[in-house]
């Protein structure tokens, strides 16, 4: 039963297509799609050189060059001492900016001892 529903449904949904007119199209626009998908291309024939993988590779290694030499040279240097010379550096930076006794800052012993 349920099958010869589905068919009749179907049957109905064709037969509501027949009575459908013709889509038209305003006049020229065949050529204008044409002129439209022609300057698509040509936009992207400007792009062309980037899929190169030689020309992608070397700007690709000139950027990471810069990258690093740039940050050897601007970036503060992370040894051990520079790490300490950090640490010591925004501990001062807070104790002046809480107006706090730098004594009781750097001193190992609790204050009720």
């Amino acid at each position: 039963m349920k099958t010869g529903r589905k068919a009749d449904m179907i049957r109905e949904t064709l037969e509501s297509l027949d009575h459908i007119q013709k889509a038209e199209a305003p006049p020229f626009f065949f050529t204008r799609l044409q002129a439209r998908l022609d300057s698509d291309r040509t936009d992207t024939e400007r792009w062309k050189w980037v899929r190169r993988p030689a020309l992608s590779l070397a700007i690709l290694t000139v950027l990471l060059l810069v990258n690093m030499l740039f940050m050897g040279r601007y970036l503060p240097n992370r040894s051990a001492t520079g790490k300490q010379n950090t640490e010591t550096s925004g501990i001062r930076q807070l104790v002046e900016e809480y107006d706090m006794d730098p004594s009781f800052v750097y001193n190992d012993k609790s204050p009720g001892q």
